[in-house]
């Protein structure tokens, strides 16, 4: 994947900020970064709030999990026009001022890890052309973090 290191600069700023990187919860110390359809899309998580960044990506499709504190610190030093990331035997090759190597994290099972995908279940739903009220609650609690109650409240009450 090969990108205007300014862009990914910016997203990398963005996707930061749901981060927590707590200890104890080693997905909150993660970042996926994929390619998809010629979108690039960086997710983190706070284990309550998921942030999903994107921005157009003139790339082929990519994906790999990385360790966000790492993996923000060494993009936001980077001084070159371009940055390639490529995945080799199990690591993340970012080449821009510099040739640098990130060993990618791995689950209990020895695999990469897979960032979950909390879209699933709404997508599967939405097909359904239903919303209960465990949907509309899980789509709260994935958003409370952003969501005003207070406005939100006001406005169910006019409805």
């Amino acid at each position: 994947m090969k990108m205007n290191t300014k862009q990914l600069q910016t997203l990398v700023s963005k996707a930061m900020k749901c981060a927590s990187c707590e200890s104890d919860v080693p997905l909150t110390n993660m970042m996926s970064i994929e390619v998809k359809d010629k979108v690039l899309t960086l997710t983190t998580t706070d284990e309550n709030t998921y942030l999903f960044v994107s921005d157009e990506c003139d790339s082929e499709d990519f994906y790999v999990v990385v360790e966000v504190e790492l993996f923000s610190k060494l993009i936001s030093k980077l001084t070159s026009e371009t940055v390639t990331l490529n995945v080799v035997n199990d690591s993340l090759e970012v080449d821009g001022n510099g040739h640098y190597v990130i060993g990618l994290p791995y689950d209990i099972d020895g695999g990469l890890i897979k960032f979950p995908n909390p879209r699933a279940k709404l997508a599967e739903t939405a097909a359904r052309d239903e919303v209960n009220l465990s949907t509309l609650k899980m789509i709260l609690a994935t958003a409370k973090a952003s969501v005003d109650f207070t406005r939100l409240c006001d406005y169910v009450r006019t409805i």
